[in-house]
């Protein structure tokens, strides 16, 4: 274990961590911005909770925390039949272990939305929310953050981000559930996480 710790008693990792993290943001910031990089104040990635974790163990750090009802989620995942593995499912999975570990981890999301107040490290945004009129949330998101950020890059991403749209359109893809899913599958989520579904402000 001593060959883990620093003289100065702070964890190695920690400290290695930290240095590649600052060589990546000096590369980051030259190549957004080549002329100007220290103009260049945030860098952002969709990344799970756990390594939000372990980065506030490294230094300050905004997370949003993206809520979306999981039975809209589940079948967005169930149409990626070709590669699953994407979304976390092991070869070895069945179908039916990879919808028992999708809806733990779904109940453990939405407890911790739900326990996790706002703060200058944490802010909840839901899906629906922006699929339905994004601007006054990004403008939210904007005052927080402390930078600008401006809506229509969302439109300009619309072409690229076509092959991760299973719905048509963000819009369709809101309470997907209820046109889609069938009634044995509705009535196990709402069995195994029913309380947390209402506890996070989704009908059940």
């Amino acid at each position: 274990p001593e060959l883990h710790v620093a003289r100065d008693g702070e964890d190695f990792s920690i400290r290695a961590l930290r240095a590649i993290w600052s060589e990546f943001s000096r590369v980051a910031a030259t190549n957004t911005n080549p002329e100007h990089p220290a103009t260049v104040t945030h860098y952002a990635e969709k990344v799970e909770q756990w390594v939000v974790d372990f980065l506030l163990t490294v230094g300050p750090l905004q997370s949003i925390v993206l809520v979306r009802d999981p039975r809209d989620i589940w079948l967005s995942l169930a149409s990626f039949t070709d590669d699953a593995s994407a979304f976390g499912r092991t070869a070895s999975q069945s179908d039916e272990e990879w919808l028992e570990t999708f809806i733990a981890r779904s109940r453990q999301h939405l407890e911790r939305v739900v326990q996790l107040p706002e703060s200058e490290t944490f802010t909840t945004v839901r899906y629906e929310d922006l699929a339905a009129d994004p601007r006054p949330h990004v403008e939210r998101l904007s005052n927080w953050l402390g930078i600008e950020l401006d809506t229509s890059m969302v439109d300009s991403m619309r072409t690229k981000m076509a092959t991760h749209i299973t719905s048509g359109s963000a819009r369709n893809s809101v309470a997907r559930w209820k046109r889609e899913m069938d009634a044995a599958l509705r009535t196990r989520f709402e069995d195994r996480i029913g309380s947390q579904l209402t506890a996070a402000g989704y009908e059940v």
